[in-house]
């Protein structure tokens, strides 16, 4: 071997010499090839230190059996998302350079964050719950889980504002009808006069052809009505009160009103029980009825609100 490349090599010295003219020497041409000695000549073969190209179906990772790929997704499924990591951990480890799909990814982690969200509304701790959840989309409705989760945790910390802001964009951009009735529905036990009242003004409530949600409206409003009647009654704001209760239609504020008044104005009392009674009030604005209409001097007006009872002895 050695003996053909002396050979190869002095035949390369010759015809460099011939190509100049002569203007080369032969030792001038054989330094000139000295510097080429070791790679690759022009004729195409190669020095004893060139390595053959990588193979290029050796370098394909291994890829894990799609039975153990689908026990990380069983798992997930199973709730148990710290055990489908590690396998998955596993499985990457034992394959370098294989890489998980990434909807098994972020399946994972959009899995083991809920978990985390329920274990924190489950221990109370409204604030990390709310750190957890992803920030709320200005302009759509937000998953299912991640409404109610955030409600509840938006009511345990009890900022009327923010707990305002969170039902007036939900009510505003959800639009499954199920949904938003049972939002609207959970909103009377938290919201206070004023975040009522603007549930109220909601045109997604107000023009909605939905039956329950239909329902759900009528009682936010009545609701909105009451927290403000009651506030006027404890202000001792009876023009409030007698201008809220004269367009109102909800019994129980009808009779509330007819209480108020009994004292200060029988007359007016009595109109108001007899109103809440037409709107199906119990009896006992019957006997607030009777009350007002003795008080008042009615002495006809009470004896037909008695014969009118069902039980006249409840009355007394």
């Amino acid at each position: 071997m050695r003996q053909g490349r002396r050979l190869l090599c002095t035949a390369a010295v010759s015809a460099l010499v011939i190509l100049t003219g002569g203007g080369l020497t032969a030792a001038q041409a054989q330094v000139a090839m000295a510097k080429n000695s070791e790679g690759v000549f022009a004729i195409g073969i190669p020095s004893g230190d060139e390595q053959p190209a990588e193979d290029p179906v050796r370098a394909v990772p291994r890829a894990p059996a799609p039975a153990q790929v689908q026990a990380t997704w069983d798992l997930g499924a199973a709730g148990q998302w710290d055990s489908a990591y590690r396998l998955l951990g596993s499985l990457e480890d034992a394959n370098a350079g294989w890489k998980a799909p990434a909807n098994l990814t972020v399946y994972l982690a959009n899995g083991r964050r809920d978990q985390r969200i329920r274990d924190a509304l489950e221990a109370r701790d409204w604030a990390a719950a709310l750190a957890l959840l992803p920030d709320a989309s200005a302009h759509k409705c937000d998953m299912p889980f991640h409404i109610w989760s955030r409600a509840e945790a938006l009511e345990g910390m009890g900022n009327q504002t923010d707990l305002s802001t969170f039902y007036i964009r939900s009510l505003t951009h959800c639009d499954d009808p199920k949904l938003v009735a049972s939002l609207a529905e959970r909103s009377l036990s938290v919201l206070d006069a004023d975040g009522l009242a603007a549930l109220g003004e909601l045109d997604t409530l107000r023009n909605s052809p939905d039956p329950a949600i239909i329902l759900a409206h009528q009682r936010i409003l009545r609701a909105a009505t009451w927290a403000r009647f009651e506030a006027a009654v404890a202000a001792g704001d009876f023009a409030a009160v007698k201008r809220l209760a004269g367009t109102s239609d909800d019994p129980r504020l009808l009779a509330q009103a007819g209480w108020t008044f009994l004292e200060p104005d029988a007359v007016r009392a009595a109109g108001y029980f007899e109103r809440a009674l037409a709107s199906g009030a119990d009896e006992d604005a019957r006997r607030g009825l009777v009350m007002a209409a003795l008080a008042a001097g009615n002495i006809p007006a009470a004896r037909q609100a008695i014969a009118q009872a069902g039980d006249p002895a409840q009355l007394t």
